[in-house]
């Protein structure tokens, strides 16, 4: 495992995500902000998938959401941002705590 840790640490400076490659929703994922959370991120993502990701951290980053509606005549919605009701958007924060709010973004 140690091996892996410096692997992952080799990607950027922290925070670091770990995620499941083959996932969606933030199931999952790791915001990582030391080596503990690395190894605890790493075991995480491997209950999910056999292949996982590990990416770095933006600082001041936005989520912003657009909906595509249609099929023959696809429609994009107008953006809105959402600010989570957690340290990241993460599957808590979409699904549990109901803290998350979204935000119109001026056009």
């Amino acid at each position: 495992m140690e091996n892996v840790v410096k692997r992952a640490e080799s990607v950027s400076d922290y925070p670091l995500f770990i995620k499941p490659a083959n996932l969606g929703s933030s199931v999952g994922v790791t915001k990582c902000r030391s080596r503990s959370d690395v190894a605890e991120g790493l075991m995480d993502a491997a209950q999910y998938d056999r292949r996982i990701l590990i990416e770095r951290g933006v600082p001041n980053p936005r989520e912003i959401e657009i909906a595509v509606l249609g099929n023959d005549k696809p429609e994009a919605s107008i953006p809105g941002e959402i600010i989570p009701g957690a340290d990241f958007y993460s599957y808590d924060a979409k699904y549990v705590l109901n803290s998350s709010r979204r935000s119109s973004l001026p056009i």
